[in-house]
């Protein structure tokens, strides 16, 4: 990928990250012929009515403009795989995430906030013709203040997006860590665990009357 974006410490976020959740550890998957694409579209699997015009849009995307990748979460080859693996490494290998907020799923909103911390710019889309869930987005308002794009069938979402020139981004303002201020550790009730949680051992932390944390038990 061209201009590959780089994550929080440091790294290409085109290669394995070195801990991951799932593996509680470094991640565990291959990212050896991992296809690149120009839009991911993220939806629900419900409503079907939903899904399917998002579908039919990326379709027609491919007729309109083929000489762009446009893929959709169906297109990634998830059976028998973690779901959210396969996804995690299409995030890593887009330009751009489309993703449908008509519904507000849980899943989809956790993707949505993988891929900003990823850094990766994302498009919100919505059907506001759908309204069992109208209620929940006002009162959620957290995405309404950002904007989103409309849309009402398949030719108008494909056409929008083709209209969307800049590519959004969430620009997350994120501050360098500070070591001058105090770092707060609860203690833990089992008398013989660790003072300090491992991966902040070795770092010259201390405590807020500027004596240094206990050593490593």
């Amino acid at each position: 990928m061209t201009n590959v974006l780089i994550d929080r410490l440091g790294s290409p976020i085109n290669q394995p990250p070195t801990f991951c959740e799932y593996s509680a550890g470094p991640c565990d998957q291959s990212f050896e012929g991992q296809h690149e694409s120009d839009g991911l579209f993220l939806y629900p699997n419900e409503p079907a009515l939903i899904a399917s015009t998002i579908e039919e849009a990326i379709h027609k995307l491919r007729l309109m403009a083929g000489d762009k990748q446009w893929v959709g979460w169906r297109d990634l080859g998830i059976t028998g795989q973690i779901i959210f693996c396969q996804i995690c490494k299409a995030l890593r290998f887009t330009k751009l995430v489309i993703a449908d907020l008509t519904t507000l799923n849980f899943n989809l909103m956790f993707e949505i906030g993988y891929a900003i911390g990823l850094g990766v710019p994302v498009l919100p889309i919505r059907d506001t013709s759908y309204r069992a869930d109208r209620r929940i987005f006002e009162e959620l308002g957290l995405l309404d203040t950002y904007g989103y794009l409309d849309y009402q069938n398949s030719t108008s979402l494909a056409g929008e997006i083709l209209k969307t020139k800049a590519k959004p981004t969430f620009n997350a303002q994120i501050p360098p860590i500070s070591k001058d201020q105090p770092l707060f550790v609860i203690k833990s009730h089992i008398h013989n665990a660790p003072l300090i949680p491992g991966r902040h051992r070795d770092r010259r932390y201390t405590t807020p009357s500027g004596k240094p944390f206990p050593q490593w038990v």
